[in-house]
């Protein structure tokens, strides 16, 4: 009889073991969550006037007390990084207060999104990489992303005039922290800079003045009593001259001082301890727990098998092939607005419903980034505007009724990134998630994953030519994906690069800009083909389990409420449904 006794007593201890035996209620952990989280989004707002101004019109009506977020340029520096630390322990110690299982599912996905934010965070403090981190590169850095801010910042009000103003105000004191940090790098031997790219930046805005035109209009644009107006552009030009102007000013003399042999313009890994900093980098910017290594032989499989289908397309029928290359195939579509419409034809009646807001799509020949061919100008969620598209124009390889735009248009707006976008902000209640989380490798992964299907459906003559169309758009994101690890990690040459590239049939100055671009802006061109790998993956895994149980329009719904999350969270999400696709 007592050994009974003890049995059931051990196993009952064992179930409140693994059940954590909580004693907490369950709708009052989540309750408490819930505050948690959107405490978290209103300071990380508050904490960033930028992203809080970009995203809302009316900040007070979703809690952010718009009076604590400050109009300046800031970054990390040395000095902040204990004070970081500190917050990050503390962050970390609150969530654990929260019983996991008394969650939500979507709170469940929230919280791992959080931690994993929490710990990448802590891993870039790691005392070893200290001074890896580049800020002034050619795609994002700092000289850039001022100059981009600036212009797009939404100024509607005498408090946004003052902002824009303040901003401005900010810029030296930010440079001169970046410039320091920059000659620490030189000391530490850690540099990756384009001396070429950064010095272009800093003469286009000291040699001519349409940069504070730009600004200067913002302001006009207001429509201030008239004294009010010129005691503002008196603050602006007075900021512009004696901030703006001389950051710029001392970043263009500090870069024309750095020595070549200073500066590991090959990448990390010519660079100590830069290998590990890599698959840090690598984590951070695809949120994927796969191996490089195993990431590598997943690239090369799709590589391959895209060139295999290439090659076997291009021997049928040469004549459709070399026409494909040379822009010659072209859509019914006169417009770009024509394309947009068609496409969110499709999109409708084949993905999940929700309300697609107005957006314009402007041919543009000034991106300053040549080597996109989209953007998306920033838009408020909480606003009806008509969100403005940029597409690259130039040369006529965009032109409306080339496959091109057809496939860019599909990738930057409806079924691609500004459709997920707006699935996200219409079907996601966790405003930390749609905000402050941010997979980028998911995000522009699925955008290849769904230009690719509207190309697809896409009706041609041309089939063949479609087909090529269609393989292009993985093909291009796994080799550039597959460069840069190969730069940075395996240690490629430029001969190495020229030679994994040849697919992308690029002039000899476009590969020397390529290469130069993957090397100094490390890891920023994993995103796309890690992210279409991974949900290549899955849509594979979902059809060969499921067989005739699988639908195409409920596995993008799978794939598309996981929001901003991790790929752990959206495989679960996958698995899911492949067990039980009715719910």
């Amino acid at each position: 009889m007592l050994k009974k006794i003890t049995l059931c007593a051990l196993s009952a201890a064992m179930i409140c073991s693994l059940g954590a035996c909580s004693k907490k209620d369950p709708q009052e952990e989540i309750a408490a969550f819930e505050t948690f989280i959107n405490k978290e989004f209103q300071e990380s707002m508050q904490n960033d006037y930028l992203t809080m101004h970009s995203y809302f019109t009316k900040p007070k009506d979703i809690g952010i007390d718009e009076t604590k977020a400050t109009p300046e340029f800031q970054i990390r520096t040395d000095k902040d990084t204990d004070k970081i630390k500190e917050t990050l322990k503390e962050k970390k110690k609150a969530l654990k207060e929260f019983d996991y299982d008394l969650l939500s599912k979507k709170q469940q996905e929230v919280y791992t999104s959080y931690k994993y934010n929490l710990e990448l965070q802590e891993n870039a403090l790691d005392k070893d990489y200290r001074y890896m981190e580049q800020l002034f590169t050619t795609n994002n850095g700092i000289h850039i992303s001022m100059q981009r801010n600036l212009e797009r910042l939404r100024v509607e009000n005498e408090n946004d005039v003052k902002s824009l103003i303040s901003l401005v105000r900010s810029t030296k004191s930010c440079m001169e922290e970046a410039i320091s940090y920059t000659k620490q790098q030189i000391e530490e031997n850690t540099l990756i800079l384009d001396k070429e790219g950064v010095l272009s930046v800093c003469d286009n805005i000291l040699e001519n003045n349409t940069f504070y035109k730009t600004l200067e209009n913002k302001v006009k644009a207001v429509h201030l009593d008239a004294k009010k107006e010129k005691e503002y552009l008196k603050q602006l030009q007075d900021a512009y001259e004696k901030e703006l102007i001389p950051a710029y000013t001392s970043l263009k003399t500090f870069v024309n001082g750095i020595k070549d042999e200073d500066n590991h313009i090959t990448g990390y890994d010519t660079i100590k301890k830069g290998d590990d900093y890599y698959e840090y980098l690598f984590k951070k910017n695809t949120q994927d727990d796969r191996s490089i290594k195993d990431s590598i032989e997943l690239l090369d499989s799709i590589i391959s098998d895209a060139k295999d289908a290439e090659l076997l397309l291009a021997s049928k029928d040469y004549d459709v092939y070399a026409d494909w290359l040379d822009n010659k195939i072209y859509t019914e579509y006169k417009t770009y607005e024509d394309v947009a419409k068609a496409l969110e034809k499709y999109t409708l009646e084949n993905y999940p419903g929700i309300e697609l807001r107005p957006y314009k799509i402007i041919p543009a020949t000034d991106l300053k980034n040549d080597l996109i061919s989209s953007e998306i100008l920033p838009f408020s969620v909480d606003s009806e505007d008509p969100i403005q598209v940029l597409i690259r124009s130039e040369l006529g390889t965009n032109s409306p009724n080339s496959l091109n735009a057809y496939s860019i248009i599909a990738q930057t707006t409806a079924p691609g990134t500004l459709y997920q976008t707006l699935y996200n902000n219409q079907t996601n209640p966790s405003l930390w998630m749609n905000y402050c989380a941010d997979n980028s490798s998911f995000r522009n992964g699925y955008s290849i994953y769904a230009a690719e299907n509207a190309i697809n459906h896409l009706q041609h003559e041309e089939k063949r030519a479609i087909q090529l169309q269609r393989k292009s758009l993985p093909l291009q994101s796994a080799l550039l994906a597959r460069a840069d690890i190969g730069i940075h990690y395996e240690g490629w040459t430029y001969e190495d690069f020229k030679k994994n590239i040849t697919s992308l049939n690029l002039d000899s100055e476009t590969t020397e800009k390529l290469y130069k671009a993957i090397c100094t802006n490390p890891g920023n061109f994993l995103s796309a083909g890690i992210g279409y790998m991974e949900i290549y993956e899955l849509h594979k895994e979902a059809k060969d389990t499921m067989n005739d149980k699988y639908d195409d329009k409920k596995f993008i719904e799978t794939l598309l409420k996981s929001g901003n999350a991790p790929f752990s969270v959206i495989q679960e999400n996958i698995e899911d449904y492949i067990k039980s696709p009715e719910k």
